[in-house]
């Protein structure tokens, strides 16, 4: 044993060690959680930015278009953009169109209607569409609610201001009582406000607020009216800037029972607003007369700048032929040709072929002739007015009128060149044209003797310009007979079923001449008229037995039939040049009849 023995420890050491010992193993333990932290940490951060990121994306939509959930009348808006729910808001039925807000008065029996059409009242499609994209925007709680929850923010509506205050105002005097209402009275240069006094009467500030409170989408509400001490309602400049604004309206020309006159310019004017409140400061009852003066704008275009050397020109013309002996047609083409005929068009207006017509009845006078339908001759009502709408064609396209619709037929025609023809059918395929003109022109037509032909009249605007139309066919594809066993009739007889018709793809230009000179070949469109064979039934049937010849040969029959005469051939026609051409559509499969 060794002599010297460790000297036994005091309380302090055993105490520091005993906490260096616990420091140790707490230092292990905290190394030993530091990944299992980390862990949770990490996955409390993802859920958190997973919660934002949600929130955010649930806020921070599109500025320009509507945030989800977002409903208008009950229709989701979601993700439309300012301009569609304008548009569809402008296709809608007027909501408000049955809506009433009826005043009734508490001590009488005097009452008011204020109906959509008194005051004019509508959608207001640009609020409603500013309401529905603003909304939730700037609130990203807002934006939750309506995503999960739906939020219809309803319609905003316009009226007439100055039909409301006039029927309130009118509705207050016949009521009766002391209170007098300002008086406005808008002139041509100026408005005169006269003072009102104070009294007992209606409150027409308060009632019109209570009115455009109760109007709602096809509601019938009612609002009760007590008569209270007060005064005249304040002149709202706001309201009477709006009210009295006008837009400068050139002069232009007009038609009046049938005849072009020129409707006279309308000057522009509008109130400055600051200077009318300055004016109107203070303004009460006993206070003087104010004028208030109108800023005038004035139209650029004046009466004595529009002439009414009207129609002095033919712009352009077209004639073709009809057979007078195929009534039935010849009565169509010229029915056609009287309704167009004087058709008078203003300058933007845009002329419709069936528009004009119109139905195609027997009450109307329409007769049953050869139309096509489905590559086919057919009977129909109406056969042969499309010769009529092709004259027209080629004079509008000689007079250098922009051509809007126009369609060549499914089969070639023979009465116009091909690639100037203009099929119709009512309700489907429309011939059309605009006056693209600054000038009136008129649709002159005459028929007769187997011709007709259209003229469209106007104010040549260059008297040096001359238009020529030129076709070119780029394809040809002539028909095949074909051949039909039937057993029907004697062997050997043949019995056309169908007539045939030669294909053809042709193109249209129209030349500009200045002076002569060539200025311009422009390619209008591709007419494509289809193929269709030819068919012809031929008989199979065994020639029957000659019956004996009896000893005497009977009389004939005196009311026996004569025999049938042949089909006449198609008719053709020599067309008189003088007109142009234009856009083209091919019709859709199957055809709908189309006049021949």
């Amino acid at each position: 044993m060794s002599p010297y023995r460790t000297p036994p420890k005091r309380p302090s050491e055993e105490t520091a060690s005993a906490r260096s010992s616990a420091a140790r193993r707490k230092k292990k333990t905290r190394k030993a959680n530091k990944p299992l932290l980390i862990t949770v940490c990490v996955i409390v951060l993802l859920l958190i930015g997973a919660l934002v990121f949600g929130l955010v994306s649930a806020f921070a939509v599109d500025r320009n278009v509507v945030s989800d959930g977002v409903l208008i009348g009950g229709q989701d808006m979601s993700g439309k953009t300012r301009d569609e729910v304008v548009a569809y808001l402008s296709g809608l039925e007027n909501p408000y169109a049955t809506s009433t807000v009826t005043l009734d008065m508490d001590d009488s029996d005097h009452t008011l209607t204020v109906t959509q059409e008194s005051i004019d009242l509508r959608i207001d499609a640009e609020q409603t569409a500013d309401a529905a994209v603003s909304y939730a925007k700037g609130n990203m709680f807002t934006a939750l609610a309506a995503k999960f929850s739906k939020k219809d923010v309803g319609y905003v509506f316009a009226y007439d201001h100055a039909k409301l205050d006039t029927m309130l105002n009118s509705f207050a005097k016949e009521v009766g009582g002391t209170l007098v209402q300002h008086e406005v009275d808008v002139r041509e240069t100026e408005i005169v406000v006269t003072a009102g006094k104070e009294g007992l009467g209606v409150d027409v500030a308060s009632v019109k607020e209570q009115v455009l409170g109760a109007i709602k989408p096809a509601a019938q509400e009612t609002v009760v009216v007590s008569k209270v001490n007060t005064n005249p309602a304040d002149i709202d400049v706001e309201e009477l800037y709006e009210t009295t604004k006008r837009d400068p309206q050139d002069a232009k020309y007009a038609i009046e029972n049938g005849q072009v006159v020129i409707a006279d310019e309308i000057n522009g004017r509008e109130i400055d607003v600051e200077s009318a409140k300055s004016l109107l400061k203070g303004f009460k009852p006993g206070s003087d007369p104010v004028t208030i003066p109108f800023i005038i704008h004035e139209a650029s275009v004046k009466a004595g700048d529009l002439s009414m050397s009207l129609f002095a020109d033919s712009l352009g013309s077209f004639s073709t032929k009809y057979m007078t002996s195929n009534k039935p047609r010849a009565a169509n083409v010229e029915l056609a040709a009287k309704l167009i005929n004087g058709t008078i068009l203003l300058p933007g207006e845009e002329f419709s072929y069936n528009g004009v017509v119109g139905p195609r009845t027997a009450a109307r006078g329409f007769q049953a002739a050869s139309v096509y339908e489905n590559n086919k001759m057919v009977d129909g009502l109406g056969g042969g007015i499309c010769q009529t709408s092709s004259t027209l064609y080629a004079a509008v396209l000689y007079a250098d009128l922009q051509v809007t619709e126009r369609h060549e037929h499914s089969l070639e025609v023979t009465y116009a060149p091909l690639g100037m023809d203009a099929t119709v059918a009512y309700g489907s395929l429309d011939f059309r044209f605009k006056n693209d003109t600054s000038m009136p022109v008129k649709v002159t037509a005459s028929w007769g003797g187997g011709v007709v032909s259209v003229n469209i009249l106007g104010t040549k605007e260059d008297k040096n310009k001359t238009v020529k139309i030129t076709t070119e066919t780029v394809s040809k594809t002539p028909y095949q007979t074909t051949e039909v066993e039937d057993s029907t009739l004697p062997a050997g007889k043949r019995v056309e079923d169908a007539p045939g018709f030669t294909g053809y793809v042709v193109n249209t230009y129209k030349i500009i001449y200045e002076n002569g000179v060539e200025v311009e070949n422009k390619f209008l469109h591709k007419s494509t008229y289809t193929m269709v064979n030819r068919v012809v039934r031929v008989g199979t049937a065994a020639a029957e037995t000659p019956e004996p010849e009896p000893s005497e040969e009977p009389a004939e029959p005196a009311n026996a039939a004569p025999s049938e005469a042949p089909t006449a051939p198609p008719e053709t026609a020599s067309p008189t040049p003088t007109a142009t051409a234009t856009s083209s559509g091919a019709p859709a499969s199957p055809t709908p009849p189309e006049g021949l």
